[in-house]
């Protein structure tokens, strides 16, 4: 089993190739809810279910390990 660490912050230059690589799809149900909270994400979701939050303009993103992981760290209440 692979350890991930519970949150990663990712460059630029890591982002295409990590959701080719991973195979990972745009998630449009947080997507909605992310942008609904005036977070302006593009949420893709992994095979191995990591998340990854892509910011505008793909300037950086943050993986998290896990969905449970992600809704741990980010409030979509607003």
């Amino acid at each position: 089993m692979v350890k991930y660490h519970t949150v990663t912050v990712v460059a630029k230059e890591h982002i295409a190739r990590g959701i080719q690589k991973y195979e990972g799809k745009i998630d449009d149900f947080l997507t909605t809810l992310s942008r609904n909270t005036g977070i302006q994400y593009t949420v893709y979701k992994f095979k191995d279910n990591r998340i990854l939050l892509v910011l505008p303009n793909e300037v950086s993103a943050i993986l998290y390990a896990s969905e449970e992981v992600f809704y741990e760290h980010v409030d979509l209440s607003k």
